[in-house]
């Protein structure tokens, strides 16, 4: 038997985890293209913002969350960079 899926079987596949696998392939690929860290940076953004409109767009609201996340991130990075004291 082989490894290989067939085209059929393809078809037949839940269309849910079908979008998922291609959606999963497309970030990859744009992941694996990327120059350097902060192009690899900008792309994990834009996939965050993606899913998150995707979500609210289902009805939750989850953009205020990413917003909280990065705000989160950010802020750390700051105190980092002065040594850790709080501005």
């Amino acid at each position: 038997m082989s490894a290989k899926v067939s085209a059929k079987s393809r078809r037949r596949q839940n269309p849910e985890l079908r979008r998922r696998r291609n959606m999963a392939a497309f970030w990859q690929e744009r992941y694996n293209k990327a120059a350097d860290s902060a192009e690899l940076a900008a792309i994990a953004f834009d996939r965050a913002r993606a899913a998150a409109l995707r979500a609210e767009s289902d009805g939750r609201p989850v953009m205020y969350e990413l917003a909280q996340m990065l705000s989160e991130w950010a802020e750390r990075i700051e105190r980092a960079e002065t040594g850790g004291h709080a501005s």
